[in-house]
């Protein structure tokens, strides 16, 4: 969870050529993704990990 709420890179393996005449793979390509940090999920996080410092309380509204 830690890390896609400060975002992630990975390496994924692509398998893109097959040989006609066997049918195995002839060629992987390894392709370098990025996943965005989500800040929904640091909300979170910072809530339930540091409640004293980030949880919202009823008493910080005023009434309007």
């Amino acid at each position: 969870m830690f890390d896609l709420a400060t975002g992630k890179t990975y390496i994924e393996e692509i398998k893109t050529t097959l040989d006609p005449s066997s049918g195995k793979i002839i060629k992987i390509e390894k392709v370098r993704k990025q996943v965005p940090p989500n800040p929904a999920l640091q909300m979170f996080l910072a809530k339930n990990r540091i409640p004293e410092k980030y949880k919202i309380n009823s008493d910080d509204f005023e009434e309007w």
